[in-house]
């Protein structure tokens, strides 16, 4: 769940934030909207009375303070607007130069989280707009069946903490990105706000449901998060994509080196090769099976989604997903259905790029010569 607590990097300790529980609007009224209004005023943006009634005075007053701050100019006190009023860092007073209001987000990534299969995929977009190039995999815990991660389309905020405190359990993560009201991405458990007091049963529980509703991440990952996402990217959690034995087996979690609380370091994996609908797959061509690896796998997948048949995650490593989609590849063509990519099988696979068809030219057809007849002469009698 969402921790009642952050850090944002500016300050050693945890700092206690003032809690936002609803959007205030024309109309609104209550104790949160008197919190409002005499902030305001502490602010110079407000000169009304502290009445708790959100009407004119107090949107109009709460668009001034937007239009100052660098939030979108609304007049109602939504979540972002509650956190910057609230905050104790960097808020702009009646006397001060406004912030410029936000430029529209175009964001670079989109991201997906994987339930069934415990992975958060982020895609960037390809040349048609679309978020589909794949670009990053993580393994993952979500919300245990208990306490679920909910499904549903988010957009993030931008909000963000580096450390965040859960009073009701008693611990602590670092990166925290929050995805909605509940719940957020941030590294696995720490029992303190120090990085030797990693919890190991959080870390060697990735890869499955383990949590309260958040997502928890490896915590290189929760930072690649938390630097590079920005607000306005689109979160989509899902549990309906289909089991991927592949995408599984590429998301396998490194051991922990418990001296220094960080994964044992592992070679830095392989670029991904460079597959082309129309180019050459890697020669020789040789018989491909479950259980083998490298770029002539890769190519293999590629092929088969570009195709249809093949639906999970190009891992390049040839398991059950593979197979299958093989042996449906072979039933389309009316070959038996072994699941093993044989060379027969590859040269038609590839018989557009191996094999093109191409038209000889036609010889240019000669010209006839017309030969006109001598004219006869014919004498008078």
């Amino acid at each position: 769940k969402t921790p009642l607590s952050v850090t944002d990097g500016k300050d050693d300790n945890l700092l206690e934030e003032t809690g936002f529980i609803k959007k205030l609007v024309r109309a609104s009224e209550g104790n949160e909207v008197k919190e409002v209004q005499s902030k305001l005023k502490d602010l110079g943006f407000f000169d009304g009375p502290i009445s708790g009634y959100y009407m004119n005075q107090t949107i109009a007053a709460v668009k001034k303070f937007q239009e100052f701050n660098g939030l979108h100019i609304t007049g109602e006190t939504d979540e972002q607007t509650w956190n910057a009023l609230f905050s104790k860092y960097g808020v702009v007073d009646i006397n001060s130069t406004p912030a410029p209001t936000p430029e529209p987000i175009l964001p670079k990534y989109a991201i997906t989280i994987d339930v069934k299969n415990q992975a958060v995929l982020v895609y960037e977009k390809n040349e048609n707009g679309e978020y589909k190039n794949l670009v990053r995999t993580m393994v993952c815990s979500t919300g245990l069946v208990s306490t679920p991660s909910e499904v549903g389309e988010w957009v993030l905020t931008g909000r963000k903490a580096n450390w965040c405190y859960f009073p009701a359990y008693g611990s602590h993560a670092k990166y925290w990105t929050m995805i909605n009201k509940y719940i957020a991405f941030h590294s696995v458990i720490y029992n303190s706000v120090n990085n030797m007091a990693l919890s190991v049963k959080s870390y060697n529980k990735l890869g499955s449901r383990a949590s309260h509703g958040c997502v928890r991440l490896l915590v290189s990952d929760a930072k690649w998060i938390y630097d590079n996402i920005e607000a306005g990217t689109v979160v989509t959690i899902t549990e309906d994509l289909p089991l991927d034995e592949e995408l599984r087996h590429s998301l396998k979690v490194p051991p922990l080196n418990k001296k220094n609380m960080l994964p044992v370091r592992t070679p830095e994996p392989t670029a991904a090769p460079n597959y082309s609908a129309d180019g050459i797959p890697p020669l020789p061509l040789e018989k491909l099976k479950k259980g083998m690896s490298g770029e002539a796998v890769y190519w293999l997948q590629s092929k088969l989604k570009d195709l249809g048949f093949y639906t999970g995650t190009v891992t390049g490593t040839y398991l059950s997903g593979t197979q299958n989609a093989v042996k449906k590849y072979q039933a389309f063509h009316s070959l038996y259905q072994t699941g093993e990519a044989d060379v027969d099988l590859l040269n038609i696979l590839y018989a557009d790029v191996l094999n093109p068809v191409t038209l000889e030219p036609q010889s240019t057809p000669v010209p006839i010569q017309i030969v006109e007849p001598t004219p006869q002469i014919t004498k008078n009698p």
